[in-house]
């Protein structure tokens, strides 16, 4: 009998190892990855980051480990910093996340842009 290692989810490219996969309880549309998989592809679990891959199980570096941690406790009140001060919240924002989660920043970056962009077309047309 094949040892099973994790589930991947085809629709949506999810793949969860067992001990993640059990915490999750989402079992639907998820196939069975067995070990003879592993020869064809490489899998990383979505939640804790382990890859898999030529029968073996990779090791995560303490520093990926830490990075995928980092991006998923930046608060979204990160946002009212560009919403309340516009192009300069933004860039402030943008200048202390860039090197934690650089897709959040520039989000900020692009909200204080946009956000400035519509006080100075409200203060055109209100005139």
């Amino acid at each position: 009998m094949e040892k099973v290692i994790g589930y991947h989810k085809e629709s949506s490219n999810k793949f969860f190892c067992n001990n993640c996969f059990q915490a999750e309880a989402i079992k639907d549309g998820y196939i069975q990855i067995k070990e003879d998989n592993l020869k064809e592809s490489i899998y990383t679990c979505d939640k804790c980051g382990k890859k898999f891959g030529a029968s073996e199980p990779w090791e995560t570096s303490p520093d990926e480990t830490k990075e995928k941690t980092e991006k998923t406790r930046i608060s979204v009140l990160w946002y009212f910093l560009p919403i309340l001060f516009g192009f300069f919240g933004g860039l402030i924002g943008w200048a202390l996340l860039r090197d934690q989660n650089k897709e959040k920043a520039v989000q900020l970056l692009t909200i204080g842009i946009a956000v400035t962009g519509i006080a100075i077309l409200l203060k055109i047309l209100i005139k």
